[in-house]
This record gives structure tokens, C-alpha cells and sequence, in this order.
């Protein structure tokens, strides 16, 4: 347990300044845009790893239907982050095939990504279009364009 924590403290001292970034971020863009995604920001468009955090925290607090309904992404990436946390933590060991599965993730979320924005966009959440976004604001044409493509 000893060694966990002095783990855990190590990377905290390696990785402070990065929480620090994000925590500021995080603060910045829900001040100024409502919103934390980039994607969202910038396009309107949901990224493929919208519901992602909501997911995750339905499946913690046993909600597994709505965790699935939201992004079923979420238990896969639950699960690879509770394999990774154990080896470099508990067992102190390097997670083998990490590369790998964050490699199949991204493939499957992408996957994911495209089949539900056909079935579902621009009418379930979080599958929806945010009208309030930096290309719409500046640019008329953005909107016009996603008319055209029957996007919206």
C-alpha cells in the first residue's frame, strides 16, 4: 500500500502542471461557450466521444442500461482504465497491449461515431447540433453548407 501511494504522489509531482491546464481549460471554456468540447465549440458538431464522461458515470453509480443508451463506449473505456490504473498503481508493473487497445477504441468509437450520427443526428442527445458555435457565428455559409448536405 506503501508503494501505491508513493506511486500515485510520483506521478501527481510529474503531472501536476497538465491537471493544472485542464482545470483551466475547463473553467475558461464552459465561462465563455457553455460547453467543454472543442468540437462542439468550433462546429456544433458532437465528437465522437460525446456522452463519453456521462456514460461512465452511469456505469459507476449502476446505471448500465443508461450507460449503454448514452455511449456504450463508456464500459470498454472503463474497463481498459481500471487495467491500466491496476498494473501502474496496485501491481506496479507497465499495462502490456495498452498501445493496442487504445488503438481499437479509437476504431470502435469511430465506428460507433458514424452509425449512430446517420440513425440518429440531429434528434437524440447527445447526437444534436449546437446552433451557437464559432463557425456559424462567423462564417453564414457554415449553416448553409450543413443544409445542403441535409445535415441539419
Amino acid at each position: 500500500m506503501k508503494q501505491t501511494g508513493a506511486r500515485i504522489w510520483k506521478d501527481i509531482r510529474e503531472y501536476w502542471m497538465a491537471a493544472v491546464v485542464l482545470l483551466v481549460y475547463t473553467i475558461a471554456v464552459n465561462l465563455i461557450f457553455h460547453n467543454f468540447c472543442p468540437m462542439v465549440i468550433v462546429s456544433g458538431l458532437p465528437c465522437p466521444g460525446c456522452g463519453l464522461t456521462r456514460s461512465i458515470v452511469c456505469l459507476i453509480s449502476g446505471r448500465l442500461s443508461q450507460s449503454l443508451y448514452i455511449n456504450p463506449m463508456g464500459i470498454p473505456i472503463a474497463c481498459i482504465l481500471i487495467y491500466f490504473f491496476w498494473n501502474r498503481y496496485i501491481t506496479g508493473r507497465k499495462a502490456k497491449g495498452m498501445t493496442v487497445l487504445i488503438t481499437c477504441v479509437v476504431f470502435m468509437l469511430l465506428v460507433l461515431y458514424i452509425c449512430r450520427m446517420y440513425m440518429f443526428f440531429p434528434n437524440r442527445v447527445p447526437y444534436v447540433y449546437t446552433e451557437n458555435n464559432i463557425l456559424s457565428r462567423y462564417f453564414s455559409i457554415y449553416e448553409q453548407i450543413l443544409h445542403g448536405f441535409r445535415i441539419l
